[in-house]
């Protein structure tokens, strides 16, 4: 909520400045939260940012698919690979568990963004022009739906899925807190 918050701010200022009614749809919102960073050059003069809102739903992901391994191996779960009989078996649920989660969490934040927009923009499947390039520096005309739906719905799903896999895996080798610092890093370093 606080990221569909704050794109609707930014909305606003932008509706005051140009005298314009701008009504921001799901897509861009969607697009907003995953819009990521341009291709970082250190010879330019900007700086390197972060961005905070596509930084914080793969930290929630982190968080919220690492906990229950942990938790798991600490209490009755040395019980379950003793009855399955396989510690394959095993680590191949939690791995299942965590891509079952981690859609679960996507699918929570679209429900959350359509809500959103149906109640402070538009309830349309659609990227506007003029926001596109005022939010996301990102050409509208050029995005066709099935390229929005591949690059902005699928492929950050299907990132998160397999990092969440990679944590998964890597806190039942590790302490947890080496599995988190190791996804901030990941994550950092491919925004």
């Amino acid at each position: 909520l606080v990221f569909c918050a704050d794109v609707y701010s930014q909305y606003k200022i932008h509706t005051e400045r140009c005298n314009v009614l701008f009504q921001p749809t799901i897509c861009d919102y969607i697009l907003y939260i995953f819009r990521g960073m341009r291709e970082y050059d250190p010879n330019l003069s900007e700086a390197f940012n972060i961005p905070a809102a596509w930084f914080a739903v793969q930290l929630g992901i982190a968080y919220f698919v690492g906990n229950y391994p942990t938790k798991d191996t600490e209490g009755y779960g040395i019980q379950y690979i003793i009855r399955s009989g396989s510690k394959c078996l095993w680590v191949a649920s939690k791995c299942i568990y965590s891509a079952i989660a981690t859609v679960q969490f996507y699918l929570i934040g679209y429900v959350v963004v359509a809500f959103w927009a149906l109640l402070f923009g538009r309830f349309e499947f659609s990227l506007s022009e003029d926001i596109g390039m005022y939010i996301s520096n990102i050409n509208a005309e050029v995005i066709t739906d099935s390229i929005f739906v591949i690059r902005v719905l699928v492929l950050p799903l299907l990132t998160s899925i397999a990092v969440s896999i990679f944590q998964t895996v890597l806190m039942l080798v590790v302490r947890p807190i080496y599995s988190y610092l190791a996804i901030i890093v990941i994550v950092s370093a491919s925004a």
